[in-house]
């Protein structure tokens, strides 16, 4: 019965951390993770002998919801879900290379896929690491990306960076970078 159990919260522990709930002390010691002595805060050791907060902050979090946000609207094939995410000046340069300019530009790619759904790619970006500004105004976003075709099967995958800028509507995508690094062999 318990090892079930703690199969089951060992395989949630990237929620419990999303959420912000404490991992529980079994979940913790494998990965180098222990909790401060107010039980408030996990730290991890680092080389340095110093301690980093492992826990996101209110602004991380919201960054990452912002970000599955977008990936929900692009699996749903929703535009006005994706465009929500972008500031008015956004510019990107996707895995092959080519800069998109505009936000209107970057739309129209995903519209023209969206409109075509045998042959489009869904795309999810993974955030791997987010740091905010000191002052909290912007945001970079670091991780990978996975573009899969309409059967499933993996299509593209890559790295990516991502500016983010807080806005009077909250956090919002200023750029993007992809790189693609596996592509189908012709």
């Amino acid at each position: 019965m318990l090892l079930p159990l703690l199969f089951w919260l060992s395989s949630r522990r990237d929620l419990l951390l999303l959420l912000r709930l404490p991992l529980p002390f079994f979940l913790s010691f494998p990965l180098g993770i222990r909790f401060s002595p107010r039980g408030r805060r996990a730290t991890t050791t680092t080389c340095y002998n110093k301690s980093m907060p492992t826990d996101p902050t209110p602004d991380e979090s919201t960054i990452r919801i912002a970000r599955a946000h977008s990936n929900r609207s692009i699996a749903r094939r929703n535009l006005l879900g994706v465009a929500d995410s972008l500031v008015e000046n956004f510019v990107a340069v996707i895995g092959d290379g080519t800069f998109v300019p505009t936000r209107a530009a970057y739309l129209k790619l995903f519209k023209q896929g969206f409109d075509a759904p045998k042959i489009s790619l869904t795309y999810e970006r993974i955030p791997d690491r987010i740091d905010v500004s000191s002052d909290s105004s912007q945001a970079s976003e670091q991780g990978h990306w996975i573009a899969t075709s309409f059967n499933g099967s993996t299509a593209y995958t890559g790295t990516y960076a991502a500016m983010w800028q807080q806005t009077p509507d909250g956090w919002k995508l200023r750029s993007e970078l992809y790189v693609t690094l596996a592509a189908p062999k012709h």
